[in-house]
């Protein structure tokens, strides 16, 4: 928004998730199949879940930067250690969730301790408040 003129939407289709169902916290929310994991990013900490670890592990230091137009990059560390960090490549274009075919504006790679994980991310409100 530009005052009170819109001038890009970000996602707002019927082909997925619309528009009032998008996450209500968070800057980003993120997820992948096989093997299934789930992120959310809100400011400067991250949140990883995973079957196994239902509650999460959370990292902080959280830092957002623009490689171009089209890719940002999160890099966080593990609360315990900055030994154990998570990066988070986010490219703008269309992902289909290879389990629901739901589609998704951003594609995401993740990678942490070695393991690159990737999936589909969709913006939270939070990312469009001012």
């Amino acid at each position: 928004l530009n005052g009170n003129r819109i001038e890009q939407i970000r996602y707002g289709a019927s082909e997925g998730v619309g528009c009032d169902r998008l996450p209500p916290e968070g800057e980003l929310d993120a997820k992948g199949n096989e093997p299934f994991w789930s992120l959310r990013i809100d400011g400067d900490s991250a949140r990883l879940r995973t079957p196994e670890i239902p509650d999460g592990v959370l990292y902080l230091g959280g830092r957002w930067t623009r490689g171009d137009e089209q890719q940002w990059t999160y890099a966080a560390h593990r609360a315990a250690t900055v030994i154990d960090t998570l990066t988070v490549s986010l490219t703008e274009v269309r992902c289909i969730d290879s389990m629901s075919a739901a589609r998704y504006p951003f594609q995401v790679t993740l990678v942490r301790a070695g393991a690159t994980l990737t999936g589909c991310a969709l913006e939270g409100r939070r990312a469009f408040l001012p």
